[in-house]
């Protein structure tokens, strides 16, 4: 049955945004460097 896909809890994280992690104070511009 269609029961395991009906609570994907640990499928995507969408609290953790690990793709853009958040750029430390004074860094800025290392992190904005890349277009």
């Amino acid at each position: 049955m269609d029961i395991e896909k009906v609570e994907p809890e640990e499928e995507e994280p969408e609290e953790e945004p690990v793709e853009e992690p958040e750029p430390l104070p004074g860094h800025g511009d290392q992190f904005d460097a890349h277009p």
